[in-house]
């Protein structure tokens, strides 16, 4: 109302109407450039931000475990063990093998729709896509990143039995590895809290089950037993569901070991509606 009385004379409507026409767009101007670009106050623009921030790289040269035991075996140490930047360079690949390492059936007999006795070999990209799969359903969807597909490198071996899909990355200051072969896997997990004053590795073992896996309480609950191990920093344990459903699942058993900061659990990718064998010795890709 004070600039209206200042240019209240002879074009004194006009004035007024102009006036008012100025300040309207520049209120326009005001609220689009607010909408696109949101104050660091602002809950969108906080939250865009944390989406940004929530996942990070580990470095290559970082393993998140100390080497577990040679008891275990060698095919299960090495999904614990990230490989390093020249193998993941060398080895990643897009080669379809799945001709060379074909499915064997039977001799002499008609297997249009029978089911191989060794499953054979497939494409590099079917294997990501079952991997992507396997890691949603063990990992609880907090601690899997939206733009997960894109942080997994399929590391191919000579025996494509032993070629492997790797995965690792740190989710809300917890870090979390997967590393895959086609029958088997190894979640490692190292989570902000290391095992406490007081608590037993075991437990320690079981507070990760249930706060990064799907099925973690079954897992937690389950008798388990010590292994021996020669390292003295490291605690190993194994077992198996008592109910007889649970046999035929990927939670149905489990080993796994800690040295008190992570914790690596052996899994075997097992789902009650699969129809294929899948062994040790199968090839992947």
């Amino acid at each position: 109302m004070i600039a209206a009385e200042v240019f209240q004379d002879d074009r004194g409507a006009t004035a007024t109407r102009l006036l008012v026409w100025l300040a309207v767009l520049a209120l326009a101007a005001a609220q689009a450039s607010a909408g696109a670009n949101p104050s660091p106050t602002d809950p969108g623009a906080t939250e865009t931000k944390g989406k940004v921030e929530m996942v990070e790289p580990i470095p290559d040269d970082v393993q998140l475990i100390a080497s577990c035991s040679p008891q275990l075996g060698k095919f299960r140490f090495t999904l614990a063990v990230w490989p390093s930047a020249d193998e993941i360079r060398r080895k990643k690949t897009q080669e379809d093998r799945s001709e060379k390492f074909p499915a064997k059936f039977p001799p002499g007999k008609d297997y249009t729709n029978a089911k191989p006795f060794r499953v054979g070999a497939i494409r590099p990209e079917a294997a990501l896509k079952g991997a992507e799969h396997w890691i949603r359903t063990v990992l609880k969807a907090e601690w899997v990143p939206s733009d997960l597909a894109a942080r997994l490198h399929a590391l191919a071996e000579e025996a494509p039995a032993r070629s492997a899909i790797w995965c690792r990355y740190k989710i809300k200051g917890q870090a979390v590895q997967i590393g895959q072969m086609r029958g088997a896997m190894c979640v490692v997990i190292r989570p902000g809290e290391p095992k406490g004053e007081g608590e037993t590795a075991q437990d320690f073992g079981r507070r990760c089950m249930k706060r990064f896996l799907t099925k973690g309480e079954k897992l937690a609950q389950m008798p388990v037993e010590a292994v021996p191990v020669t390292a003295p920093q490291l605690s190993m344990f194994k077992g198996h569901s008592m109910a007889r459903d649970d046999n035929i699942t990927w939670w149905g058993r489990v080993t796994w070991y800690t040295d008190g900061r992570s914790v690596a659990l052996f899994l075997i990718k097992q789902a009650p509606q699969s129809s294929l064998y899948i062994t040790q010795e199968t090839p992947w890709f």
